[in-house]
């Protein structure tokens, strides 16, 4: 993994110096050179503005900390093609694949994209927007419960600067700061009025975005407000759309057949005899799943049914990317009353809407309440679509006649920021203290579901105009009827104050001691209330949750001191106390150092210790039931085709804070015989401790006999000798995990001015030596590929500039007990991938400029995955194809 944050200042001999310290050489080399004229006082030199640095408190001349920081302008975001914030972090050579991304629209945090920085969780990468928390999505993400922050509530045409510490610094920023901190610098300062519309689509189906945004900009006197409004929307890019993942069956790739069991028409097991003591006719297989084979039935009969199941294609009704819309508002006011007393404010609006489509419901009568003995679902012997004559207790059939599944969500965020600032004294200390309030609101509705109650009345009815079909059409409207909406409504909130203060204590004979201190008060709020039925478990094919209203208050103390020991030698001392409401109290150190031997080396090392506090649904909420993403093979019943798991969790008051221990060493170089490139080389190893976590579903099914737990719960045996078919799986969080992983950034850039035009050619790569987690080595398996990084190449001449970005993604093993059961080696290597974004921009004159370009322009499929449904791995690269897209910017 890699992390390339270079800015660049070039002289005329194409040198570059940093930032500040370069801009002072200059005028103080000027000011030397210039003769004074007789009688005249020399010019004064300007004063130089010291900057606000992820990785520091401490406001410095040089940009370059001693913290290993990533950085994003706005030209460089748009050099990668995209149109939303979401799509750039999780693009970024360090973002590990497990991160949350709007193709899991079907899981618990729909809508949402998040960064798995270091692939050390969604929630152990603290996000800050202006250098202050951001609220987290409404809803939780992995199982249910982990709290994770949604970049697509940040537009990214507010964006001007994205910054991300890759090193622990729990000691400057608090709580989850475990894997580094993503700094969101929104646009400031801007005077005049300007447009840009955006329209794309991709070139073999219809998935469309556009999407127009509004900026406007003006000072008058000591005031300046800033105004921007974006708007966006998409059509949906559906799993059919794509050769590669049209169908869930991939034996024509060399797979597995991941068609789910649970089919239109449906299975039944026919019990030799039921309760009453009715039997089934002659010519009845009894005990075994038998089913029509996929031919449906209005007039169902004995003859028609034969062993096995019909499985069903649900890739060909459940969207790949959801359609959405998009509109915010951000704006900034900022007066300055006089050089020492300044006051700020900050407002931002997003709305978020997405449309979500999956396959009809699932009925799988053991997963459901009805009338059988044992309180799941029966098809009664009496339904006239039951040709079997007596009452049956394990079936499966889909609701295909209901139609897709459809989830509506709506996610509003809104930011209200108040401060206040200014210098104190005559020296160089400054203050800020502000009230920030921040939330967001989810609202989901659950279309063309239906309640266990309602199927299974349907079943219950006697007549062909009323009833229920299992194998088939039923008669009009009868299926219709069952279509209810679910609401869900979850929000939550943070609110801030805040005060710090910075400035330099003293001078060493190598430089002034530079001291930041301050103190936070927060509080938040979490609140999850499901649709009733949801909560009873009353509906079909849907986990069930109790919800959550929880809040916790916290308190931070923070000290930062940097130390020139010597004039090429700084050192970084941080340490933070924060106390929680509702487990206790977390001290964190922070050292660093920075050595400058020559004036084109640079050398960094730092040692952290970070925490993570246990998510507020992780701690209190009471019980929350889910099925699994996607098919689960059974060790006890091997011959059984991969099917959905139902497992079920809740909190634990008693979890304690994750602990993680960070280390870093770097190298920076400016090639002193290379004009224009500079070279980044970074060593980073994290030791996470504590770690809350639970094991996996496919963990527990493949040890339940060697190590029995009771976590598994079946079915009743249905008589064929193999154990009953799994009812649920118990999941409990626990801290209990352990993660050592290392690796290596290597970043280039280099710069050339030349008579052709100007050119720029940066790379960025990560390597991934190590992930272990509890003893077993995940790098070069599922979904940690040993090597990602990106490059850009980019060319510029009067009117006319060009840019070529790609991105790169190693190879990897697929798990072998997702192909052929526990044990087994693995036969299946998922391909490298890469994608090229090429654009062409010409300037008309100096207000406007057009640019036409193309994400993945050779339309590379994804690799094959033949342990995934889709054909290939949706958590690690995108099955969007080639999307051209035209950008019409004006200034007024």
């Amino acid at each position: 993994m890699i992390s390339l944050s270079i800015r660049f200042s070039r002289g005329a001999s194409g040198r570059r110096l940093r930032g500040g310290a370069f801009a002072f050489l200059v005028l103080s080399a000027a000011a030397r050179a210039q003769p004074m004229e007789t009688g005249k006082k020399p010019e004064a030199v300007p004063t130089l503005s010291s900057v606000d640095v992820v990785g520091s408190r401490i406001k410095r001349l040089d940009a370059e900390t001693l913290a290993p920081v990533f950085s994003l302008n706005r030209e460089e975001i748009e050099l990668m093609g995209f149109q939303s914030l979401g799509e750039v972090v999780r693009h970024l050579p360090f973002s590990n694949s497990t991160s949350v991304d709007p193709q899991f629209g079907t899981g618990f945090a729909s809508g949402a994209t998040s960064l798995n920085l270091r692939g050390l969780g969604v929630n152990s990468t603290l996000v800050l927007v202006n250098g202050r928390r951001a609220a987290p999505y409404g809803l939780p993400g992995g199982t249910g419960f982990t709290t994770l922050f949604d970049f697509n509530s940040v537009p990214l045409a507010a964006v001007e600067r994205i910054e991300i510490l890759k090193d622990g610094a729990s000691a400057l920023y608090g709580s989850d700061a475990v894997a580094g901190v993503v700094n969101v610098k929104l646009r400031t300062d801007y005077s005049g009025f300007s447009v840009t519309g955006t329209y794309g689509n991709t070139t073999d189906t219809d998935s469309a975005q556009a999407g127009v945004t509004a900026t406007w900009g003006k000072t008058v006197g000591k005031t300046s407000l800033l105004l921007v409004a974006d708007w966006q929307t998409r059509h949906a890019l559906f799993l059919r759309d794509r050769a590669i993942s049209r169908t869930a069956d991939g034996r024509n790739f060399g797979g597995q057949d991941a068609r789910s069991p649970t089919g239109y028409p449906g299975y039944v097991v026919v019990p030799a005899s039921d309760a009453a003591g009715r039997t089934p006719p002659a010519g009845t297989i009894t005990s075994a799943t038998i089913s029509p084979q996929g031919v449906r039935l209005t007039n169902p009969t004995v003859a028609d049914f034969s062993r096995g199941a019909s499985l069903f294609n649900f890739n060909e009704d459940t969207v790949m990317l959801p359609e959405y819309t998009r509109a915010s508002l951000h704006t900034r006011l900022k007066h300055q009353f006089e050089e020492r007393l300044y006051v700020f404010g900050e407002l931002a609006w997003r709305r978020n809407e997405s449309e979500f489509v999956q396959a009809a419901s699932p009925v799988v009568n053991t997963n459901e309440m009805g009338t059988a003995a044992n309180g799941a679902m029966r098809l009664p012997f009496n339904n006239p679509y039951n040709p079997f004559g007596v009452d049956i207790d394990s079936f499966r059939f889909r609701l295909v006649e209901q139609g897709p599944r459809v989830r509506d969500l709506e996610s509003i965020t809104t930011r209200y920021l108040a401060g206040v600032g200014g210098k104190i004294g005559g020296g160089d200390w400054t203050w800020e203290s502000a009230f920030l309030y921040s939330k967001n609101k989810i609202v989901v509705d659950d279309v063309n579901s239906a309640t266990d109650a309602a199927v299974q009345n349907l079943l219950n009815q006697t007549s062909r105009a009323t009833a229920l079909n299992p194998f088939g059409p039923s008669a009009p409207g009868v299926a219709a009827s069952l279509a209810t909406t679910l609401t869900r409504h979850a929000a939550v909130d943070v609110e801030q104050t805040d005060f710090k203060s910075d400035g330099h204590l003293g001078k060493l004979p190598a430089g002034a001691i530079g001291l930041a201190v301050g103190g936070e008060y927060r509080r938040e709020t979490a609140r999850d209330r499901p649709d009733a039925r949801v909560s009873s478990m009353a509906v079909v094919a849907f986990g069930g949750s109790s919800g959550i209203s929880a809040a916790r208050h916290v308190t931070a103390l923070f000290a930062e001191l940097t130390i020139p020991l010597l004039p090429q030698l700084e050192a970084q001392i941080a340490a933070r106390h924060e106390t929680y409401s509702d487990f206790g109290t977390a001290n964190k150190p922070k050292f660093a150092v920075r050595y400058r031997p020559v004036s084109w080396l640079q050398m960094r090392g730092a040692f952290g210790q970070s925490f993570r506090a246990p998510d507020l649904g992780q701690l209190f909420t009471a019980r929350a039931v889910s099925f699994s993403t996607s098919g689960v093979r059974d060790p006890l019943r091997p011959n059984d085709p991969l099917a959905t798991v139902r497992t079920i969790n809740g909190g634990n008051p008693d979890l304690k804070p994750e602990l993680a221990d960070s280390y870093y060493a770097g190298l920076l170089v400016e090639v002193p015989r290379v004009k224009g490139l500079e070279v980044s080389l970074d060593f980073w190893r994290f030791r996470e401790t504590n770690l809350i976590s639970a094991p996996s579903v496919a963990n527990i099914l493949d040890l339940e006999l060697t190590s029995p737990t009771g976590r598994v719960t079946r079915n009743p045996p249905t008589g064929d000798g193999l154990p009953g078919t799994i009812n649920a799986v118990g999941l409990t969080f626990r801290n209990v995990s352990r993660v050592v992983t290392d690796g290596v950034d290597l970043a280039l850039r280099y710069v050339r001015p030349t008579d052709l035009g100007r050119f720029v050619v940066s790379t960025a790569v990560t390597y991934t030596h190590s992930y272990d987690f509890n003893g077993l080595e995940l790098v070069k398996t599922n979904g940690f590929p040993m090597f990602r990084g990106n490059a850009s190449a980019q060319w510029s001449q009067g009117r006319w500039s060009a840019s070529l970005h790609a991105d790169y993604i190693d190879g990897y093993a697929e798990p072998a007990s997702s192909l052929f059961g526990a044990g087994k080696p693995a036969a299946h290597r998922i391909d490298h991938h890469y994608t090229f974004t090429p654009q062409l921009t010409w300037r008309a004159g100096n207000a406007t400029r057009i640019t036409l370009g193309a994400r993945n322009v050779f339309d590379r499929a994804p690799p094959l995955a033949l342990s995934k449904p889709e054909q290939y791995d949706n958590a690690v690269v995108s099955g969007e194809g080639r999307f051209v897209f035209l950008r019409l910017s004006r200034d007024f």
